[in-house]
């Protein structure tokens, strides 16, 4: 009966174990920066490659207005850096903003979502190619691990 009990003890302090071991993986997973670029209004610019670890990560982005045009805006295409022979150009995705009401001197940004659902096998090598209109802007690359 006590060998029986030990056992019913044992396999429960396990499962403790074990449950405190995965919940703290989870609860320590939050967004890392893994990249940051910074650059000014004129050329396309591309980046440096970087290295995404997991599927899901995003893309925050800002930028202050200058005011010399009439309007700001800031565009950027996601490439991967490793092509293939479906894909020979290696575009991932991208976005582009412009404000409607934006000020000289202000400064606004958003968040690009790269999900999973959407864009499957979305961990690898990238770069971004960046091009502005009337900003300064600055670009914060995350991935969720």
């Amino acid at each position: 009966m006590r060998k029986v009990y030990l056992l019913i003890v044992g396999l429960i302090v396990s499962a403790l174990v074990l449950s405190f071991v995965a919940l703290q993986g989870f609860f320590l997973r939050n967004w890392r920066t893994i990249a940051t670029f910074s650059g000014d209004e004129g050329l396309e610019v591309q980046t440096n490659p970087f290295v995404v670890p997991s599927n899901t990560w995003r893309i925050y982005y800002n930028m202050t207005r200058k005011g010399f045009k009439d309007f700001a805006h800031l565009a950027v295409a996601i490439y991967r850096a490793e092509v293939n022979e479906s894909d020979p150009e290696g575009y991932y995705g991208g976005f582009s903003y412009t404000p409607s009401t934006f000020q000289t001197g202000e400064s606004c940004g958003n968040v690009y979502e790269i999900d999973p659902r959407w864009n499957p096998g979305g961990s690898g090598e990238f770069y971004l190619e960046v091009s502005a209109i009337d900003c300064n802007w600055t670009i914060r690359v995350e991935a969720w691990s």
